[in-house]
């Protein structure tokens, strides 16, 4: 499936970016057709890591030293849980697990659009980002705090790299499939006069693998999430 990613971004994300030479399992993932789409930039919510089995055979808390740390010290295994590339590999592969569900959810609300009726793909056309650079914690076997609580700092630090990561990709409409990103995102915008977001059309739909995506709510509208999102990506396409 590398075929449907661009890596003409990497050299230029990785030298911007220090958090991504620690961690290049959080490089976004960027479509091979991204230079000839619509530009959208997706934008999600946070990988999940189980800090419990890596603790069994690692010296490093990387919890509480994270953003300090790298992932040489994980074994391949685990790595994988923070692969943003791999999470759409499998996706477009349909190798389905628990963190694939909202992926394909968002793959099958494009795939109603006219402008995609034949493609088997749609990634290839897209950028994904993982907004909080911080996984969720993921403690024992029955998956407790599967939604991450972050921290100030997180929220800055997110922040900040979704700014860098713009200026690297320049994309032309930002959808956050998370209103706990997208909320923290407001948040900080309102507190940083960035230049770098001020022709980007910005906006959000619900977490596509919470009940909002189906749910209709005054707040999309009176749509359901999924309604508001394939509304969202119909704008992109009818400009």
């Amino acid at each position: 499936m590398e075929s449907i990613l661009n890596r003409q971004f990497d050299e230029k994300l990785i030298e911007l970016i220090d958090h991504f030479k620690n961690y290049p399992e959080l490089l976004p993932f960027v479509g091979n057709n991204w230079n000839d789409s619509k530009k959208i930039l997706l934008i999600g919510e946070s990988h999940y890591f189980p800090f419990d089995e890596v603790k069994e055979y690692s010296s490093i808390e990387y919890f509480n030293n994270w953003y300090k740390e790298n992932s040489n010290g994980i074994n391949e295994e685990h790595k994988n849980w923070i692969k943003t590339r791999k999470n759409i590999f499998d996706l477009e592969q349909n190798i389905f697990g628990k963190a694939i569900s909202m992926y394909f959810n968002i793959k099958k609300a494009i795939l109603t659009l006219p402008e995609f009726k034949d493609s088997s793909v749609v990634f290839d056309k897209f950028s994904y980002l993982n907004y909080f650079q911080k996984p969720a914690v993921y403690k024992g076997r029955k998956n407790e705090n599967r939604s991450i609580i972050v921290t100030d700092f997180d929220k800055k630090f997110a922040f900040q790299t979704l700014l860098q990561v713009s200026e690297v990709l320049k994309p032309t409409t930002i959808i956050f499939v998370s209103k706990k990103s997208f909320d923290s995102f407001k948040v900080e915008k309102s507190n940083h006069d960035s230049m770098l977001l001020k022709d980007i059309i910005i906006d959000f739909a619900p977490h596509a693998g919470r009940p909002w995506w189906n749910k209709k709510s005054r707040v999309y509208g009176n749509r359901t999430g999924r309604e508001k999102f394939i509304d969202l990506i119909k704008e992109c396409y009818s400009k």
